[in-house]
């Protein structure tokens, strides 16, 4: 199963991920998929991973990416709140990212938008971290 649609194939695996799809020649390990269809991982864009100084989830990273892989969701978006900065937020993210099994981002969660906040973002970008969380009714935004 692609974008453009299904036909039988062969599927070559490389490191866990999809590298190839068409003429794969022998692997050192065969899975006959005949009749079964080949997905790619979905991704969770909202999760709840990642602990604060205040609150540790009921589900990290370890237990939450084992259910995740478990029902085909390969990568998960942990939201990370800031802790002064934005950075140190992720620092902490990165921190607990560490025990998962799937690929992961993070969605920064920002509740002080201070100008020095704001001024964090283009490294932030430069860096990777693109996602945003916001809470538009509070008077600060």
């Amino acid at each position: 199963m692609t974008a453009g649609g299904s036909s039988r194939a062969d599927v070559g695996v490389r490191d866990g991920r999809i590298a190839t799809i068409g003429d794969v020649p022998r692997a050192a390990r065969d899975i006959d998929a005949t009749g079964a269809l080949v997905l790619p991982g979905c991704v969770d864009l909202h999760t709840h991973l990642a602990s604060t100084p205040t609150v540790t989830p009921l589900d990290d990273f370890a237990h939450g990416t084992r259910a995740a892989i478990a029902g085909g969701v390969t990568t998960v978006c942990s939201m990370v709140y800031q802790e002064g900065t934005l950075r140190a937020g992720i620092e902490r993210g990165l921190r607990d990212a560490a025990m998962s099994l799937a690929d992961y981002a993070f969605h920064v969660v920002v509740t002080d938008p201070s100008d020095a906040v704001i001024g964090e973002l283009p490294s932030l970008a430069r860096d990777g971290h693109t996602g945003l969380k916001v809470f538009m009714v509070a008077p600060r935004f």
